[in-house]
């Protein structure tokens, strides 16, 4: 599997934690190294949830300032998410 976003890396990662359990022995996999990918895979996806705030900040302060000097006085602004 090719891993070109961070949703396929997250799919990967997820696929990894619901198998890493099973097939320790065979892989010669540590407590720590399944740890190690539930960790990573919270972090991606708290890292992901983020930027998808940040994005949403981006857009709507972007608009409020296409409102504020090129809008039309008599249309309300939207509020921030």
């Amino acid at each position: 599997m090719q891993i070109r976003s961070y949703s396929d890396l997250i799919e990967l990662l997820t696929l990894q934690k619901q198998n890493l359990p099973t097939y320790a022995t065979q892989v010669w996999a540590t407590a720590a190294d399944i740890t190690a990918v539930n960790n990573d895979l919270a972090n991606l996806n708290a890292m992901l949830a983020y930027c998808e705030a940040v994005d949403a900040f981006k857009k709507t302060d972007f608009a409020i300032k296409q409102a504020l000097y090129d809008g039309d006085p008599a249309i309300a602004m939207t509020s921030r998410p």
